[in-house]
């Protein structure tokens, strides 16, 4: 399907956005501390989670503390 189909099919709908922190939204780094979140994806995932119709998860290898850490960052104000 194209971008529109797509877009027509999920409009008035829940989306729900299951995903990876390290490699995905973050590069790998030699430590778990030391990955930061890339721009380009915190401005992303706070587009997205906007619409209260959007429901994002990660899932990770991480503890639940230190991927909190590095979530709550995201969707702090500016």
């Amino acid at each position: 399907k194209n971008i529109v189909q797509i877009k027509e099919a999920i409009k008035n709908k829940t989306v729900y956005l299951l995903l990876d922190f390290d490699g995905t939204f973050s590069h790998i780094a030699p430590t778990p501390e030391q990955a930061v979140i890339i721009p380009e994806a915190k401005d992303l995932l706070r587009k997205i989670s906007k619409d209260k119709k959007n429901k994002i998860a990660f899932i990770s290898g991480r503890g639940l503390t230190s991927l909190k850490k590095k979530i709550n960052k995201i969707f702090r104000k500016k």
